[in-house]
């Protein structure tokens, strides 16, 4: 009697599955279409607004995008925001998820959902509010909802992972503002002053002596860009209280000049080197020791000798 217990129960599960493999059949229906189709270069700004009022806005700048979000407004990083708007403006499905004359679908969290809105000029082009795939999708597909239609499709998720991208993907910051090779001039301080000047002369470095120096890696560790992990203070707020701090000092042979403030912060083994330039005053970047503080320690040690 037992295995016919076991049979019922298999038998049970079976159905089970296949009703609700029918269930999303019915509530999947195969058709075709063309949900969002704008071409980038129409677009003159966009937002992108999540479900707890936060803004992102990205405006197009000549040959560049500004990127704005509460009080700070920064450079979007180029690659990041051209797979955003190829990834975010050409959508298309093969299946109606919900229609109004549907029973309600499984709610779509609000907490999760982001709209994306697209405009030229003044004028509205198209917009749209998105769902990532929920965790118990094994097929990966998330939900896209046109403005001005109450239909939910379904969409493949894999090919959309842009939308879904961190504000901090966005952010590129700039360690200089001119280019790294026009660098001729770089001084490092601390508290006490200067510990070494140096000077670019015929390819080579020199000290205020007129001794050669080798600062390896120099010139591409110049072109490092602050990424993420960032935290903000007022700019007319006193930094943090850390241990010690340098101030590096690079300057071409015109105008610019860049101040960097380097403190260390024994308190935290991960990355416990932090910056602020003069760039971005309001700024300070936490980084371990294998960014830019490649270029404080040779400094460092050819004070040292």
């Amino acid at each position: 009697m037992k295995w016919k217990f076991w049979f019922l129960i298999l038998l049970g599960l079976a159905a089970s599955y296949a009703f609700y493999r029918w269930q999303r059949q019915q509530t999947a229906r195969p058709f075709q279409a063309e949900l969002i189709a704008i071409a980038p270069s129409q677009i003159d700004w966009f937002t992108i607004t999540q479900a707890n009022g936060s803004e992102w806005l990205f405006k197009r700048e000549a040959d560049h995008w500004l990127l704005t979000n509460g009080s700070l407004t920064i450079q979007a990083k180029q690659q990041s925001l051209a797979k955003l708007l190829a990834q975010c403006t050409h959508f298309s499905s093969d299946s109606i998820y919900w229609r109004p004359t549907d029973s309600e679908p499984r709610p779509l969290p609000k907490e999760q959902a982001r709209y994306f809105r697209f405009y030229q000029g003044n004028n509205s082009i198209d917009g749209f509010a998105i769902w990532p795939p929920a965790k118990d999708d094994s097929l990966a597909q998330a939900y896209l909802q046109p403005d001005g239609q109450q239909e939910i499709y379904l969409i493949s998720e894999a090919p959309r992972q842009a939308c879904f991208l961190p504000f901090d993907a966005f952010i590129n910051k700039k360690l200089l503002p001119f280019p790294a090779q026009t660098l001729k001039h770089l001084a490092l301080l601390d508290s006490s002053g200067y510990l070494i000047q140096a000077s670019l002369q015929d390819s080579l470095w020199t000290d205020s002596s007129g001794q050669t120096l080798h600062i390896p890696l120099l010139d591409s560790l110049l072109i490092p860009h602050f990424l993420p992990d960032s935290f903000r203070y007022a700019p007319s707020a006193s930094p943090p209280p850390f241990e010690k701090n340098w101030t590096l000092l690079l300057r071409n042979d015109g105008p610019d000049e860049v101040e960097i403030q380097v403190y260390y912060d024994s308190l935290n083994t991960r990355r416990p080197f932090i910056y602020r330039s003069s760039l971005q005053p309001e700024l300070f970047f936490r980084e371990d020791s294998s960014g830019l503080f490649k270029i404080i320690r040779p400094l460092l040690q050819l004070h040292e000798k």
